[in-house]
């Protein structure tokens, strides 16, 4: 155990929970950083006084955590937490922690995974603990995790859902060129849904009764939306897996709305015409900042 009491440390640490390592429980072992840290008594405290024990979303971590007795291992300090970040990265994947049933590291910081074709996720055939992993992964290839379909049966219903398969299938062996998924990837973006579209989704989806099992997942606590302004794709994640996303990528779903867009606009008028423009926009020439009010307004104050 570390006893550190230097204050604002930037670190990268290891999280040892002793009563699963004693039973041989797994996992019982987690990597993580933390900056603005400090270390008392073996137990890591953010800048507010807090005690943290990581951010890993394995199922019930928290719960884990506090039946459990753990002790800290202080791996490497910096001065910048980006270094710390990178340092985390590269132990992550020296210790190759994602694929060890010992630890509870679910992904590799700063590693974006998701979108990468080369990696899939898989399940430990023994505890079950579901990952993204290369698709080549010796772990893979040894059998130790699996596809997390496999096994499963599906029913009648669900086999036509997913349509015909193999050599059955007329896009068998074929692939979508980069022009063509660019051109579908426009097509989906630009695409506008119909009047009729809309009253259907409305009625039949929208106000259909959520179920206690849908209300419990919209409503669980600090997830996020992300949506990738280039494929218009949008996922809901934990806000502490940000940090495999590039965020220059995948942003906000808000800040590409129409609704946002006016929030950079300002109102310009002619003397008669009113309409807006983006606020970097030059004004045309006969026109002026400002609106001119006319109509609709005419009878402003006649009713008070």
């Amino acid at each position: 155990m570390v006893i550190i009491k230097d204050n604002n440390m930037n670190i990268v640490y290891r999280i040892i929970f002793n009563k699963r390592k004693k039973s041989n429980i797994m996992p019982f072992m987690y990597i993580g950083s933390k900056s603005n840290a400090s270390i008392v008594n073996g137990i890591i405290y953010d800048k507010n006084g807090n005690p943290y024990y990581g951010s890993s979303c394995y199922e019930n971590y928290l719960k884990i955590v506090e039946e459990d007795d753990i002790s800290v291992e202080v791996l490497e300090k910096f001065d910048e937490y980006v270094d710390a970040l990178n340092y985390e990265s590269s132990i992550q994947k020296k210790l190759d922690v994602v694929a060890d049933p010992a630890y509870f590291n679910l992904g590799i910081s700063t590693v974006n995974n998701f979108s990468d074709p080369r990696y899939a996720t898989y399940k430990h055939v023994i505890t079950e603990k579901t990952v993204r992993l290369p698709r080549d992964h010796p772990a893979v290839e040894r059998g130790e995790y699996v596809g997390v379909s496999k096994g499963a049966s599906l029913t009648e219903e669900q086999r036509k859902k997913i349509g015909r398969s193999g050599e059955k299938n007329p896009f068998y062996g074929k692939k979508h060129s980069e022009e063509s998924r660019k051109k579908m990837s426009e097509a989906a973006l630009g695409r506008e849904v119909s009047d009729d579209r809309k009253e259907w989704f409305i009625e039949n989806v929208a106000k259909e009764k959520k179920t206690k099992e849908h209300r419990k997942k919209i409503g669980r606590k600090n997830l996020i939306m992300l949506k990738n302004k280039e494929t218009g794709e949008c996922i809901r994640i934990h806000r502490e897996d940000t940090i495999n996303y590039d965020l220059d990528l995948w942003i906000n779903p808000y800040k590409l709305s129409d609704k946002k867009a006016a929030i950079g606009s300002r109102w310009i008028t002619d003397g008669s015409i009113n309409k807006k423009i983006k606020k970097d926009d030059e004004i045309p020439d006969g026109w002026t900042y400002g609106r001119t009010y006319t109509g609709w307004n005419k009878n402003k104050g006649n009713d008070l």
